[in-house]
């Protein structure tokens, strides 16, 4: 958006009343963000996905649009002298005309397979089914969602899947799914408490998969992890171990405690350096970890973590996710405070310079959140298609099957309604009903006055309870989740000004 030296007044005529009607119909606030990075300023344009580069005076004008709601430039902040707030708002004008900002139309509906023949999609489709192998635990991690403080889950208990069901399952999606390949996880508690389910599972999905495809996956805290057992996973060409383990040996021993409270990480570890040698250098890429980042956020810890992940796990893949935030009984002034320290790590990152980024224990979190950004949809014109945040199709995606043969989308959704079962298959109606339906009917309003809507990641697990979906929980998350993607907006451009060859190099990549 170019300056313009002069400005003329039936100009500023047409596009006061332009954004004047726009703000009859509601609240300017959805058709964009502005941000900054230092002194580079732009704008978020929520119809097209475009972001714009932007002068001072413009910034502040379009920041009077979209975040104080009001035309009126004049008795604000703004600097009025010389016409420079007439001269922006005609640049903003000319940007509305020519590249199609503010032109987002009214949101009256969500789009996508979740609307179509969900019947067919997921029976062509399904991907991936986990079992729950046991809900039995031999550790005790603080932050655990199966403990009594959480009551949108599970408790541990003893129950542990019983194998017969667990043919059931892969007998019902070798019967019902027409794609070439099929993902086998096994999840917990501690899956390997029941190993013999694990062995059973292989060798039943081996023998009647007929020409799928098959891969193995094993989420596990990695105490119980032995030689043998290690071997026996590497024996199997795509089976998969993730080891959960939060860092260096301090941090990890703050959460992760077997039952009588003793740190868990000589036992963690060892498994994993069963799992390395086993797995041999060539499949290295088959061991990954996951880490649960708690609070106190340092610097001091994050060293830490990065002093273990380049002596133990160096070049092996990561998922770091942060502790859940506790929303329930939170003032909204304690809650604005929590979310500002949602992103210690982003933090923490760009202290680093470019070379140590790139080696940094945060990497491939950061480049998962950045994909989001550079994939996103842009279009000369508004687009007319809206997602249903980021939720899959339950089902489809994933099907998580819990100890007792219930179905739920996923092993990341607690007391839901469930999508079927072990003896009669998925069912259609709980799916269209509970996860579409009514997310649909219920997310609508906010969704349709939320800029970040494009980019949104919620999902049902953010917001299911045992009747269905809790509008008032989701929106708890709407906050955290906008400024996370305003985070992710500002880090993207600060290196697209300052290392575009790591821009460049997203553009091999793809969003898992």
């Amino acid at each position: 958006m170019d300056n313009e030296s002069t400005v003329k007044d039936h100009v500023c005529e047409d596009v006061m009343k332009y954004f004047c009607e726009l703000k009859n119909k509601g609240s300017l606030s959805r058709f964009g963000k502005c941000f900054n990075c230092g002194d580079f300023y732009y704008f978020y344009d929520t119809g097209t996905g475009k972001v714009l580069e932007c002068s001072k005076t413009e910034y502040d004008v379009l920041i009077n649009l979209t975040e104080n709601n009001t035309i009126d430039f004049a008795n604000s902040s703004i600097d009025v002298e010389n016409n420079k707030w007439q001269c922006a708002l005609t640049d903003i004008w000319n940007a509305v005309k020519e590249e199609h900002i503010f032109s987002a139309k009214e949101f009256i509906k969500f789009d996508g397979g979740h609307f179509g023949k969900i019947e067919q999609m997921i029976a062509q489709n399904i991907q991936q089914v986990i079992f729950e192998v046991t809900e039995s635990c031999n550790l005790r991690c603080k932050y655990c969602i199966y403990q009594d403080n959480n009551g949108g889950f599970r408790n541990f208990g003893k129950k542990y899947l019983e194998i017969e069901k667990a043919y059931k399952v892969l007998d019902y999606i070798f019967a019902n799914s027409y794609g070439d390949e099929l993902y086998i996880g096994f999840y917990g508690g501690e899956p390997l408490l029941n190993v013999d389910f694990i062995r059973c599972c292989v060798e039943y999905s081996k023998k009647n998969c007929g020409k799928k495809k098959l891969s193995y996956s094993l989420t596990t805290n990695g105490t119980l992890i032995t030689r043998e057992l290690a071997e026996y996973f590497a024996s199997i060409p795509d089976f998969n171990v993730m080891v959960s383990i939060d860092g260096d040996k301090q941090t990890h021993n703050e959460n992760r405690v077997f039952v009588d409270g003793k740190g868990t990480f000589d036992d963690a570890i060892n498994g994993l350096k069963l799992l390395l040698d086993a797995y041999g250098d060539e499949r290295r890429n088959q061991i990954s970890i996951s880490a649960v980042v708690s609070p106190p956020y340092d610097n001091e810890k994050f060293e830490r973590m990065q002093g273990f992940y380049e002596h133990y796990a160096k070049g092996i893949q990561s998922n770091i996710t942060y502790v859940e935030m506790p929303y329930e009984g939170v003032s909204q002034e304690k809650k604005s405070e929590m979310i500002e320290d949602r992103m210690p790590m982003l933090a923490w990152d760009k202290k680093r310079n470019l070379a140590e980024q790139k080696n940094a224990f945060t990497y491939g979190a950061k480049t998962a959140e950045l994909l989001k950004i550079h994939k996103r949809t842009i279009s000369q014109e508004p687009n007319v298609w809206h997602k249903l945040n980021g939720c899959c199709i339950p089902g489809m995606r994933r099907l998580y099957v819990t100890s007792e043969g219930k179905f739920l989308p996923c092993e990341r959704v607690g007391n839901a309604p469930y999508i079927g079962d072990v003896e009669n298959g998925l069912d259609y109606e709980a799916i269209k009903k509970y996860y579409v339906d009514e997310y649909a009917s219920k997310s609508l309003s906010d969704c349709s006055s939320c800029w970040a809507a494009p980019l949104c990641g919620i999902c049902y697990s953010h917001c299911c309870v045992e009747n269905g979906i809790d509008i008032e929980r989701k929106r708890e998350v709407c906050d955290d989740e906008r400024f996370s993607i305003l985070q992710n907006l500002i880090y993207y451009h600060e290196l697209l000004k300052d290392n575009p060859e790591y821009i460049d190099s997203l553009n091999d990549m793809s969003i898992v």
